[in-house]
């Protein structure tokens, strides 16, 4: 038997797609289960981070949560620009070499 999309129950039974809906659903409550405070879930994956942590740098972060450079960089844009995080230079100390 097929569903209204066509696909077989071999695939619409299959773990990966049930998976893949079950996330696809997930990301869609929570979307606007966090609209009405200004962010999203990648945001508070971000948030998240930066309450269990001490102050931690933003490569750290997009480590922690496996995100690129590029993209850490667009949230942290983001939140800074709603007041809801702030960032500090990071000043790394240097031994001098004679």
């Amino acid at each position: 038997m097929s569903n209204s999309l066509g696909l077989g129950r071999e695939v619409t039974g299959s773990l990966g797609y049930l998976l893949k809906h079950a996330h696809l659903e997930l990301d869609a409550l929570m979307t606007r289960a966090l609209e009405p405070l200004g962010v999203d879930p990648r945001s508070l994956g971000v948030l998240r981070v930066l309450a269990s942590r001490e102050p931690t740098s933003q490569q750290e972060v997009a480590q922690l949560l496996s995100v690129d450079r590029t993209t850490m960089v667009a949230l942290i844009d983001s939140l800074e620009r709603q007041g809801i995080v702030s960032r500090t230079p990071c000043l790394a100390i240097v031994a001098e070499t004679s």
